[in-house]
């Protein structure tokens, strides 16, 4: 008998594993990443999957990624000193086609419109 298209001990194990491997897509990570064996094992534990390592793909040293997270940061401060301060002008970024408004959730109250004075983009 087909209980939904799982049927038998075998479908039972495959449609299992494919579940599992379905899930895992969900925790696969892409980005910047220290390329130290001790920090990817303490991230992925015993699934390489998770971080797709490519080598020197988004790999950095430790110094490196501590100066990249220190412009991140600076970047951070400075966005909150430009809202503390009263700036809270909408000027999404752009690269080549994609702009930050095809991911955002407030496009339907932030009337960005480049076609309105005060609104433009963020060339990147």
């Amino acid at each position: 008998m087909d209980a939904g298209g799982i049927s038998g001990k075998r479908d039972s194990q495959e449609f299992s594993h494919q579940l599992e491997n379905e899930i895992r897509k969900c925790f696969m990570m892409d980005g910047a990443v220290v390329g130290d064996p001790d920090v990817i094992q303490a991230i992925t534990g015993d699934d390489d999957r998770i971080i797709p390592v490519k080598s020197g793909k988004n790999m950095y040293t430790q110094e490196e990624f501590n100066a990249f997270q220190g412009r991140v940061n600076a970047r951070i401060d400075q966005m909150c000193q430009e809202l503390i301060g009263g700036n809270i002008g909408i000027t999404p970024l752009k690269i080549k086609d994609n702009t930050a408004c095809k991911y955002c959730d407030y496009k339907g109250i932030c009337m960005f419109d480049n076609r309105m004075e005060g609104c433009y983009y963020i060339l990147a």
